[in-house]
């Protein structure tokens, strides 16, 4: 996967992933192989997927403003 061949710089506490199960752009598999990622080089993060397509949802946006609200 591409995220593979770089090297991985950051300064965030936390990466936040969201994923629609429904996607027809950007299949699942894309989402869980960044997690899984993420996840081997150690980048603290949150994975969550949502029955929906390419699209922004209100539970996603909920769980953003919460994320948010725990890192202020």
């Amino acid at each position: 996967y591409w995220l593979s061949n770089y090297t991985v710089v950051y300064a965030m506490s936390e990466c936040l992933l969201h994923h629609g199960t429904l996607d027809p752009m950007v299949i699942v598999d894309r989402g869980t192989s960044i997690r899984d990622t993420l996840t081997t080089l150690g980048v603290e993060h949150t994975y969550r997927e949502y029955p929906r397509q390419h699209e922004i949802s209100m539970a996603s946006m909920h769980d953003l403003r919460d994320g948010l609200a725990r890192l202020l």
